[in-house]
């Protein structure tokens, strides 16, 4: 036997032979264990990244997609029904496939949903559907069996296992069954990986909450201290953009479409709290809004908005800040491909940030740009995650902006705050299409911010396959501007798109002065001092917007320079502006006006 010891306490595992299997034991000494679950990665993820085929195999792609995306986290499904080619004997190469392309290709964090259904009643299962759950001793035994060589094969490569994904659907009416579940399985996963975590089956975003409060009532009895999970989920699907604060609503257009309830990060909290869960993490494990129109057949067609790649995109962006602002460890975007093929969910084939074609399941979908175009969403993303990969995400700032319907929220990175800030055009009482507001920037020490739209530039609704954005041009159709900074406070007007606000270098023109009066026909060198500004490529001149003149190098004083010969006309004003680049991302900027008198 190994004896390890967690959290101070000694916990003993072993092995239990009964009949033909091996299965491990968990032997706890007497008082609770006290579980220490930490969850310190970046927090962005993609869920079930592609729909896979009959035998649950991946698009060779899989893996590059999602490192060119950045994400750190993916979550996916484990079929047992796949695995199980006949009772007690297993074909692994699917998994092996994920594991393959997840971890060794990509290099993320997994999290991957054991499915306890079999296609074999093992003597007592419970039907459901079509299949069997373990609920006898001889199918909790198979069940065992299966969960004990599964961990076993994949020790070390999955970070966090969860039992079940949305255990409401197959359990509201055997809540003691999964308690038992929960337990057992914790036990195994324990007993063989014990650096694995363990996550409790998740609330679905159209569930009320009355099952997990049993379901945790139940744990904080069976297994005192740990409660038999170390981490805790919740889904966040929305079918209306404007949703993205996790209120689960849908706008009513006539009596037959409104759902009567709404779901907020601190009705999860409170519900591990009353529970005694409170230090437990929450976690994100999938969530997302469509583009194109979405039809569910057990609702009206109109009970859900045609909506836009813009509006996806929006969604997402404002979620992921939303949640981290939340403390929220895990946020997953489900999915990465939209399915072609096969079993066709329509939520699923008008989630994706890839755009899965006109096929099999999308032969009707007037909105589909091809398969393998990535949409706004896809890029937005990409942009996010690359913008905020060295934040702090255990101390995300919500700043009070004073101004109804705007949102300032501060990161801490590495040298200095980044700062994201969004209008929320569509709330009751706004109209037009800007809004004017001067945010207070609490920790910025710089003399100017560089405003970033966090949507990409594209005019148009769609892509279609033949107007599309460039990928080549990515990340330069986010458009940018500066502003200047007053007593740590700027004036921004904000589109519909939300922004990132940096701090920025200090590069000035120091000759000449702001305001100088200069003589006509003769030449006047503009010298510029680069500060604190670094990996400067180029810079620009331009003399009321026209480019006179480029720099690629300091001189010998360290100045960047260049010659303008001044009008031979008196009396006229005139703006000098300089820009400095880094390659072709703008990084610095100054401008100040002269008179040639």
């Amino acid at each position: 036997m190994k004896n390890i010891n967690l959290a101070g306490k000694s916990i003993i595992f072993g092995l239990a032979f009964h009949g033909l299997l091996f299965l491990p034991i968990l032997l706890i000494p007497n008082g609770s264990v006290n579980s220490v679950t930490t969850i310190e990665t970046i927090p962005f993820g993609i869920n079930n990244p592609y729909m896979e085929d009959e035998r649950g195999n991946l698009p060779d792609e899989t893996s590059d997609l999602l490192k060119d995306l950045g994400v750190y986290w993916v979550s996916d499904s484990l079929s047992r029904s796949w695995t199980e080619i006949k009772p007690l004997t297993y074909d692994w190469s699917s998994t092996d496939n994920k594991i393959k392309e997840y971890k060794k290709e990509a290099n993320l964090e997994i999290l991957f949903v054991i499915n306890p259904f079999s296609n074999y009643e093992h003597k007592d299962g419970r039907e459901h559907e079509g299949r069997y759950l373990p609920d006898g001793d001889q199918s909790f035994l198979a069940y065992k069996d299966y969960l004990t060589k599964l961990v076993t094969r994949y020790k070390g490569k999955v970070d966090i296992w969860s039992v079940s994904n949305e255990p409401k659907g197959e359990y509201q009416d055997n809540i003691d069954d999964y308690v038992k579940l929960v337990k057992t399985s914790y036990e195994i996963i324990k007993s063989i990986d014990p650096q694995a975590q363990v996550n409790l089956g998740g609330v679905g975003a159209g569930q009320k909450l009355d099952f997990h409060r049993e379901v945790l009532e139940g744990l904080r009895e069976e297994c005192p201290g740990t409660g038999c999970f170390d981490v805790f989920d919740y889904h966040t699907y929305s079918w209306n953009y404007r949703d993205y604060n996790i209120k689960n609503v849908i706008r009513e257009k006539s009596g037959d479409c409104q759902i009567e309830f709404t779901k907020t990060h601190q009705d999860y909290k409170n519900l591990l709290e009353s529970a005694g869960f409170g230090d437990k993490p929450i976690i994100n494990k999938e969530g997302a809004t469509h583009t194109g129109e979405f039809k569910d057949l057990n609702q009206p067609y109109w009970c859900y908005l045609v909506q836009t790649e813009f509006q996806q995109a929006e969604f997402l962006f404002k979620r992921a800040i939303h949640q981290l602002a939340n403390n929220i460890k895990m946020i997953n975007w489900s999915t990465l491909g939209e399915k072609e093929k096969g079993d066709c969910d329509v939520r699923f084939t008008i989630t994706g940030l890839i755009y899965g074609g006109l096929d099999e399941c999308n032969k009707d979908n007037p909105y589909d740009a091809g398969m393998g175009v990535k949409k706004l969403s896809y890029y937005t993303y990409k942009f996010l995650i690359e913008k905020l990969k060295s934040s702090d995400f255990n101390n995300v700032r919500i700043i009070n902006t004073s101004v109804p319907n705007v949102y300032l929220y501060e990161l801490n990175q590495e040298d200095k705050p980044l700062y994201v800030s969004w209008w929320d055009y569509f709330a009751q009482g706004e109209s037009g299409e800007t809004k004017t507001a001067t945010l207070s920037l609490l920790d910025i020490n710089a003399p100017q911010v560089k405003i970033t739209q966090a949507i990409p530039n594209f005019l148009y609704d769609f892509q279609t396959k033949k107007i599309q954005l460039n990928e080549r041009d990515y990340p330069d159709f986010f458009d940018s501007s500066l502003e200047f900074v007053s007593g740590n406070t700027i004036t921004v007007t904000l589109s519909k798109k939300p922004v990132f606000i940096d701090g920025f270098n200090s590069l000035r023109i120091i000759n000449p002065k702001n305001k100088a009066r200069l003589t006509p026909d003769s030449t006047l060198k503009i010298l510029i001092d680069p500060g604190d500004v670094t990996n400067i490529k180029n810079v620009y001149f331009f003399i009321d917007d026209k480019n006179k003149c480029q720099d690629s190098g300091l001189d010998k004083e360290g100045y960047y320079a260049c010659d303008w010969k001044t009008p031979k006309k008196s009396k006229q004003s005139y703006e000098i502006t300089v820009k400095a680049y880094n390659k072709s991302e703008l990084i610095a900027e100054d401008s100040i006006d002269v008179v040639v008198d």
